[in-house]
């Protein structure tokens, strides 16, 4: 299993600047979302939610660094899986589809510069990681 990590722009963690960690897997590393999302909250903090364009950029920069054309991101079933509040929307034309918010999982993928699409959550691809660290 190989990863890189890139650390992007400064966050705030309660009012305290913090670094922000994106991981992503290589495409050798084929898994379930929920596999993913254990594994994201275990070894990190959760698969990666975006709070603007400039972290969508990052990410997708990152996968294409490594060779990877589409990935996990932490919107499953319409919710962040760390709770998360952003308004921040990047979906690929046409998408999401109707029904597909309340049983679906999103991706993003370098062929549309990185715009989400809803997946079936039993697909296994690559996914990514995010973690931050209070400063």
């Amino acid at each position: 299993f190989v990863h890189r990590v890139s650390t992007v722009s400064p966050k705030t963690c309660s009012g305290i600047k913090s670094a922000l960690n994106y991981t992503a897997t290589s495409n050798e590393r084929y898994i379930l979302v929920t596999s993913a999302q254990t594994y994201c909250t275990q070894t990190y903090t959760d698969l990666v939610n975006f709070q603007s364009s400039d972290e969508e950029q990052q990410v997708l920069k990152l996968l294409s660094e490594m060779n990877v054309s589409k990935a996990w991101i932490g919107l499953i079933s319409s919710q962040w899986s760390d709770h998360a509040f952003t308004t921040f929307r990047y979906w690929a034309p046409g998408q999401p589809r109707e029904g597909s918010l309340d049983s679906g999982c999103a991706t993003t993928t370098i062929a549309n510069s990185g715009m989400w699409t809803y997946s079936d959550c039993a697909h296994k691809i690559p996914f990514i990681c995010y973690g931050s660290k209070c400063l």
